[in-house]
């Protein structure tokens, strides 16, 4: 099952990667997600195979009305190390999400991304890379 989630910022953009993460709607996070968790693990791509990233959903702001976001250091590391941030202001990718387990979601494509320049990126799809655990810092 397929899902679709929103890049996200805090608005300062750090280059460390802090303050990115991925905005779930209310209905995949009402469908795919559980009060009782502490955490999901959300798979990201990282050369050429995906690397594990433990993201707190156990907070307020997870399961109010507004922000929904999951947020690590590690999927900001990724959206800059990739290219894919810092996006132009109010044009954040879209990504594509497959749900692989329970607590378990892995980025299978980038669906929609504007460059710096404005220009719409084709669709980047990571499903022929290897899931392997990495460790926190590869």
């Amino acid at each position: 099952m397929s899902l679709t989630w929103t890049a996200w910022n805090n608005g300062k953009h750090h280059t460390t990667g802090a303050g990115y993460g991925l905005k779930v709607s209310i209905a995949d996070r009402d469908r795919h997600f559980k009060r009782e968790w502490k955490s999901v693990i959300l798979e990201i791509p990282v050369s050429g195979s995906f690397k594990e990233v433990l993201v707190n959903i156990d907070k307020s702001s997870f399961w109010n009305e507004t922000c929904r976001e999951v947020i690590n250091q590690a999927i900001g590391r990724w959206f800059r190390n990739s290219g894919f941030a810092p996006w132009p202001s109010g044009k954040p990718p879209k990504l594509k999400i497959e749900v692989i387990g329970e607590r378990r979601f892995r980025v299978s494509s980038i669906i929609s991304l504007l460059s710096s320049s404005g220009t719409l990126c084709q669709e980047v799809s990571f499903t022929r890379f290897v899931s392997h655990k990495l460790n926190e810092g590869d």
